[in-house]
């Protein structure tokens, strides 16, 4: 092996593993769509203070079922993952 292909050999990253970098992306995603459902509930909230009627209930179920699904992803993708 010629010092050239030994050079271009030690730049590569051998112990470095782009599947944990993807994972972690993925994980971040996750944590970022749970703060988004977070402040859903939070525009729910400030949106049933202000239009009453029968539509509000459905909302706030929905709303809540939303953040439900989103923690379970959550710790479903930090236990898979």
């Amino acid at each position: 092996m010629t010092p050239f292909e030994q050079f271009i050999k030690s730049l590569t990253f051998n112990s470095f593993n782009l599947w944990v970098l993807i994972k972690i992306l993925f994980v971040l995603g996750f944590g970022l769509y749970l703060a988004f459902a977070a402040i859903v509930i939070r525009q729910v909230k400030i949106m049933s203070e202000v239009i009453e009627g029968l539509f509000v209930w459905p909302l706030k179920i929905f709303g809540w079922a939303h953040l439900a699904f989103a923690v379970f992803v959550f710790f479903l993708s930090l236990t898979i993952l």
